[in-house]
């Protein structure tokens, strides 16, 4: 099930433009805070500038250049309507499109609010119960809404889970009391699945694991985006949960986020999209940006 086909629909009110923001590289620490400063632009024929010596190595695998007029390429006139956000851990750089775009999450937002229980649970001093296992399960693989509401409640709400996205550095995160209009940014999002691949002082390991396995098991309806893989890989382990919303009519919202590993690669991603037409041109245009990013974060 997804955020329109569960049995508690979500639809709202007036419509949103996308922003088109800076393309920039990062180099970050394991941490996911900037090693230093870097230049950024409003165009694909942004001018790149690294500090240091060895920012330029790190960067020096994926050129951010080929990649985002390759993004360009794809997404075509729509290109504004995308932002996409990469870590590569291989080379512990961060590439962003239009980084600054503000979207709202739909069902990616049951990503934080499971860390969020998660956290909660642990911070009382026990654990996820059976309960919020069986929940988690259904809000995760099927994408079920009342699941995530009743966990959103368990869990402490938008509170609880603000708290959560600011310790983990998602400083342009809103929670909404309706969790699928949280509003948020790829380069947000990146944060969660970056914690959750590669460790973070603020999530036990434990519950780590057990997000990410459930994300493993996204019922296959609904991996589009970073869930899509090319015909015939193998050997490649993807954890993905999509959203998508009508914003109001003839605008869809759709959410990509997702950690791919194997065949020469490794990394975390986050691809938002608005001003679909369709949920079907939602999905479509996502999944053009992730195969972007699955050709050019490889070897």
């Amino acid at each position: 099930m997804g955020d329109v086909y569960v049995r508690r629909r979500l639809v709202v009110g007036s419509g949103a433009a996308a922003l088109v923001g800076l393309i920039a590289w990062h180099p970050l620490r394991h941490d996911g805070r900037p090693n230093t400063a870097v230049s950024t632009g409003s165009s694909s024929g942004a001018t790149h500038r690294k500090s240091t010596s060895a920012s330029r190595a790190t960067a020096t695998r994926t050129d951010p250049g080929i990649l985002t007029r390759a993004l360009d390429a794809a997404l075509g006139a729509r290109a504004g309507d995308v932002s996409v956000t990469a870590y590569d851990r291989r080379s512990s750089a961060t590439f962003s499109y239009h980084p600054a775009m503000t979207n709202v999450c739909a069902s990616i937002m049951k990503v934080l609010i499971l860390t969020s229980v998660s956290h909660t649970r642990r911070a009382a001093g026990g654990s996820l119960t059976a309960s919020d296992r069986d929940l988690a399960e259904d809000m995760i693989t099927e994408s079920d809404n009342d699941a995530a509401t009743e966990l959103y409640r368990r869990g402490g709400g938008a509170p609880a889970a603000q708290r959560v996205a600011n310790a983990l550095g998602m400083m342009s995160t809103r929670p909404n009391v309706r969790w699928g209009l949280t509003t948020t940014t790829a380069p947000d999002q990146v944060m969660l699945v970056r914690a959750l691949a590669y460790g973070h002082s603020f999530l036990d390991n434990t519950d780590r694991a057990y997000i990410f396995d459930l994300m493993g098991r996204v019922d296959p309806g609904q991996k589009f985006g970073i869930g899509t893989l090319p015909a015939g890989v193998k050997g490649v382990a993807v954890q993905v949960k999509n959203g998508w919303l009508p914003y109001n009519p003839g605008s869809w919202h759709d959410n990509s986020i997702g950690h791919v590993q194997g065949a020469g690669r490794d990394y975390a991603a986050a691809i938002l999209s608005t001003r679909n037409a369709t949920d079907a041109a939602g999905r479509a245009l996502i999944t053009k940006a992730a195969a972007v990013l699955y050709t050019h974060l490889g070897h």
